[in-house]
């Protein structure tokens, strides 16, 4: 614990998710449910999802405990806590297996979303 009072970059690391869990927490549901107010240039541009499309609607039913919403809206949702569970892990377990465990978690959040993707295009064509 002491290493992590001493680093900085992890502070501000789990400060930021903090805030953005209390956020998706406290702000309003209608500002999540327009699926027509969308910033996601890849969108707007070609017309497909990306594969962050609904992520932070799925974020924000996940917070709030609707889990089948959540992975309506983007299944690579249901990796954010196990990632966040092993990466907090790392500041008590030292060694070879968590990083191990954090790298394979992380690959398969990567091919979820490519997974995603796929499918996004196949739909669309």
């Amino acid at each position: 614990m002491k290493a992590f009072l001493n680093n900085k970059n992890l502070i501000i690391k789990y400060s930021a998710i903090s805030v953005l869990i209390l956020l998706l927490f406290i702000l309003p549901e209608s500002l999540f449910n327009d699926p027509d107010r969308t910033f996601c240039l890849h969108r707007k541009l070609l017309g497909i999802q990306c594969p962050l499309c609904g992520m932070t609607r799925a974020c924000y039913d996940m917070v709030h405990l609707r889990i089948v919403h959540a992975l309506k809206y983007n299944a690579a949702v249901a990796f954010l806590p196990l990632l966040l569970m092993l990466d907090l892990s790392g500041l008590f377990f030292k060694g070879q297996e968590p990083a191990r465990i954090k790298k394979y978690a992380n690959m398969l959040f990567i091919a979820s979303l490519l997974v995603i993707y796929m499918v996004r295009i196949s739909l669309h064509l």
